[in-house]
């Protein structure tokens, strides 16, 4: 039975992916720290080990690297929760054996497992191939060395293979699209600071705060595009003004190409004939971070300032064609070729090389191509061609049945970090609803206890006192008492139909205070 060790130092993870590798005929031990994994690796011969990075005292990527000097037969996988393009090359140029992004669903750590035991006994074959050469050097040096020559191929395409998948499932998922969106969000932000006279143009600072709104509700979908790990999930699409989502993107953009451009003394012109084009069937969150890729992309590629223009005309009957042209370096034909292949970049280091194939993803579930056009000190045209919508070919939802506001009601809203509570108790206040706050389950229970609530909101993953428990003695001590938790593995749970004791409904972090107000009067009025 292969043996695995899992290093972790949360619990529940521990425990969840212990019982992933049992189910599956493994054998797991799990350690909460470096200390604890040295002393089960005194004791036992590991096939893989698993890690988080981020542990007390000593990282994840520390103890690998002792494992390289002490056991560099034993692959390791690294995981974390707070991904990075930067951190995930680290640690494959650092010898992890494959990486993975938290929370990580049982398909991918069994996966992942199976990939690094396959490459460990490549190793063992290599090694016994090894002793047989000098064995039998003087009649069978020859197949010997046939044969190796064969396994160090195999074992350098799966090495590659597998870590490739592991950086571009990750980059494609959240790091790369995460600085995109939050270029507005941190840009506006700093311009309003900077200049508070901004506030009192109403309409110039209603324009701000939509454009960071936007980039927010962005960044929520990017995290729960995430589910399609673990998840077959389809995309929500709609009819859409192609010329609405040109004008957002580059009001999203702006802090880039006009604020950050104008500080270095160099312009960029935005120019649009998108007028006459129909309406296309898509998704407004992916094609503005298409759009926003292209944009930085052109910016990138016109150091010296220059024009973006933006055209968007009917091609044919079934074709709808967007064109996003700069006046920049363009690039020579082998660039021309490669530009969409992950991790290709003509920036040097301080490129990614992700923009593009974000882009083709994106046309691709789109059910339409990407051509690029380009010539070295001439420019580049991206032309992105949809295809024109049936009226059958996409749906409306609903809108949701409108609740009646809420009467003032006593709230504990419970939850160890303090921005997220916060910013709850600023939401219930604004509807006059009284709120007490507490920084844990422990004290949430106490708060409780030695008061009357008329509902209580909780996270789930907290230190000492999960929102699980909290819940479950909530409801044993005072049944009926409405409980929401938000969580952000609140879709996680929804999908493996998971609602804890005594919890009415569960809602997944960030909320917006309009999805608050719905949930809380679903809750009040007892609405499955």
């Amino acid at each position: 039975m292969r043996k695995i060790l899992i290093v972790d130092d949360e619990a529940s993870i521990r425990i969840t992916l212990a019982a992933f590798l049992r189910d599956d005929g493994y054998e797991a031990d799990v350690a909460e720290d470096v200390p604890h994994a040295q002393k089960h690796l005194s004791r036992t011969d590991y096939d893989v080990v698993v890690s988080d990075i981020v542990l007390p005292r000593v990282s994840g990527v520390s103890l690998m690297q002792q494992l390289q000097e002490t056991a560099p037969d034993i692959p390791v996988i690294l995981m974390t929760g707070e991904p990075t393009v930067e951190t995930a090359v680290e640690a494959v140029r650092a010898g992890a054996c494959d990486y993975l992004t938290k929370p990580v669903n049982k398909l991918s750590i069994l996966r992942a497992v199976a990939n690094a035991i396959r490459i460990r006994d490549l190793e063992d074959d290599k090694h016994r191939l090894e002793i047989e050469n000098q064995r039998y050097q003087a009649n069978l040096e020859e197949l010997v060395n046939q044969r190796t020559q064969e396994l160090e191929n195999a074992h350098k395409k799966l090495v590659r293979q597998e870590r490739l998948n592991a950086l571009a499932q990750m980059a494609s998922g959240i790091a790369h699209d995460f600085n995109n969106v939050l270029m507005p969000i941190t840009g506006w932000s700093e311009m309003l600071l900077a200049d508070l006279d901004i506030l009192d143009d109403r309409e110039d600072a209603r324009g701000i705060l939509e454009a960071i709104r936007t980039a927010g509700n962005d960044a929520r979908h990017i995290v729960r595009r995430l589910r399609q790990v673990y998840k077959e999930e389809e995309i929500d699409y709609e009819l859409l003004q192609l010329v609405t989502v040109v004008e957002t993107a580059i009001s999203l953009t702006t802090p880039k190409w006009k604020e950050e451009m104008n500080a270095k003394g160099r312009s960029i012109e935005m120019e649009m004939d998108c007028g006459q084009a129909p309406d296309i069937k898509g998704n407004a969150t992916e094609l503005r971070e298409a759009l926003t890729n292209l944009i930085f992309n052109a910016v990138d590629a016109m150091p010296e300032g220059g024009v973006i223009t933006f055209r968007a005309r009917c091609e044919d009957a079934t074709t709808v064609v967007l064109e996003v042209a700069d006046t920049g370096l363009g690039m020579d034909e082998k660039g021309r070729q490669r530009c969409m292949e992950p991790f290709f970049t003509t920036k040097g280091t301080e490129g990614t090389g992700l923009g593009l194939s974000m882009v083709h993803g994106i046309m691709q579930r789109h059910g339409g191509e990407l051509e690029i056009e380009s010539q070295s000190g001439v420019g580049t045209i991206i032309r992105m061609r949809f295809p024109v919508p049936s009226g059958n070919d996409f749906k409306i939802d609903k809108p949701e049945k409108e609740l009646k506001q809420l009467p003032a009601m006593r709230v504990l809203v419970i939850d160890d970090e303090a921005r997220a509570r916060n910013l709850i108790a600023k939401f219930l206040k604004t509807d006059g609803h009284s709120v007490e706050l507490a920084g844990g389950g422990q004290e949430g229970l106490d708060v409780f206890h030695h008061d009357e609530f008329d509902l209580v909101i909780t996270d789930r993953a907290m230190p000492a006192m999960s929102g699980d428990e909290v819940a479950k003695e909530i409801s044993r001590a005072k049944p009926g008492t409405p409980i929401i938790m938000l969580t952000g593995f609140g879709d996680i749970m929804k999908d493996h139909g998971k609602l804890p004791t005594g919890v009415n409904r569960v809602m997944t972090k960030p909320v917006t205070l309009t999805e608050l107000r719905h949930f809380m009067a679903l809750v009040i009025s007892g609405t499955s």
